[in-house]
C-alpha cells in the first residue's frame, strides 16, 4: 500500500497532464467560436471547460489566464468563473469584444466564484 504522501505526489504530479487535458484545443475554440458569434450580431462568448477536480483549480486558473492574456493583448475583456462545488473545478471563461467585462451568476449551475477579470486581474478574499 503506498503512503498517502506518496498518494499525494502522485496528485500533484498528475495535475499538468490534467489541466493539459481541459485545455487541448481551448484556444483555437474560442477563436473560431468568438468570429461566429460576431457574425451573428453577439459581443461574447462563453466557454465551459470540462471538470477537473479541486486541486488542480491553481494550476487551471494559471493557465486559463495565460489564454486570457493572448486574448486582451487583442483588445479582448476576459472574466473567469468558477462554478465547481469544492470537489471539482467547473470554470466558465467569458470573452468580449465590446469593452465590457461580462460576469454572471448562474444558478442553475449554483453560485459562480469571480476568479479573475481583465481590470481586476486575479481576484481574491
Amino acid at each position: 500500500m503506498k503512503t498517502a504522501q506518496e498518494l499525494y505526489k502522485i496528485s500533484q504530479t498528475k495535475a499538468p497532464e490534467i489541466v493539459a487535458g481541459i485545455l487541448d484545443g481551448v484556444r483555437e475554440h474560442i477563436i473560431q467560436r468568438c468570429e461566429d458569434e460576431a457574425n451573428k450580431g453577439a459581443t461574447y462568448y462563453s466557454i465551459y471547460l470540462k471538470k477537473g477536480l479541486s486541486y488542480t483549480k491553481d494550476l487551471l486558473l494559471e493557465e486559463c489566464i495565460k489564454i486570457a492574456k493572448e486574448f486582451e493583448n487583442n483588445g479582448y475583456k476576459v472574466s473567469i468563473e468558477d462554478s465547481g462545488n469544492g470537489y471539482y473545478a467547473n470554470f466558465v471563461m467569458r470573452l468580449s469584444w465590446d469593452d465590457k467585462i461580462v460576469k454572471f451568476n448562474d444558478r442553475s449551475f449554483g453560485h459562480n466564484e469571480l476568479l479573475y477579470t481583465t481590470d481586476n486581474g486575479v481576484i481574491t478574499d
